[in-house]
């Protein structure tokens, strides 16, 4: 059950779980083929430029909107299909088999880059920004932001307004562009 078909692309990024010489009782074959399509999307088509779209501080716009195309763009929890825009999850997975794992699947693939910058450009911040409207928003809400997520034609972000809070935000810098 041990991965050696390749070597991680950053040190100590091998997700630990496809390691153990332990059956997972949770993961199907679903699960392991998910992990066969990310880990592939991702060696192909980001972990050969994200170096260079780190130092750049942006990953290519059409780079982006492909991997909306493909479904990363879709914000869990899942709700209809209308707010997904009518797209399909990764490697098509059914909407009712998409779980825990497979989200977590989907996060260990793309973290293994080594490059945060270029997972938060590909639309980090929509994991952030769009739950609380996928569980908590109305109907119309979720119709007026959730299908343009999805699709890559906006994005969310973290806002935070607490200079003298815990969190380190009044070091924080960003730029916003409309």
């Amino acid at each position: 059950m041990t991965r050696q078909d390749r070597a991680p692309t950053a040190p100590y990024s091998e997700p630990l779980l496809p390691q153990l010489d332990i059956k997972n009782p949770y993961y199907t074959d679903l699960h392991h083929n998910l992990r066969a399509y990310v880990r592939n999307y991702v060696e192909s088509s980001i972990a050969p430029y994200a170096q260079e779209w780190e130092a750049a501080g942006q990953v290519p716009e059409p780079v982006r909107r492909r991997h909306c195309e493909l479904g990363f763009g879709i914000i869990h929890p899942l709700t209809t299909i209308e707010d997904a825009a009518g797209l399909f999850l990764p490697n098509n997975i059914p909407r009712e088999k998409w779980d825990t794992w497979c989200s977590l699947i989907v996060a260990d693939e793309l973290i293994r880059t080594g490059y945060v910058g270029v997972i938060w450009g590909l639309g980090g911040g929509n994991n952030i920004g769009c739950p609380p409207i996928a569980r908590f928003g109305t109907k119309e809400q979720r119709q007026r932001w959730l299908p343009k997520v999805a699709k890559g034609d906006i994005r969310f972000c973290l806002g935070i307004t607490e200079p003298d809070g815990l969190l380190c935000s009044h070091r924080m810098m960003d730029v916003v562009v409309y």
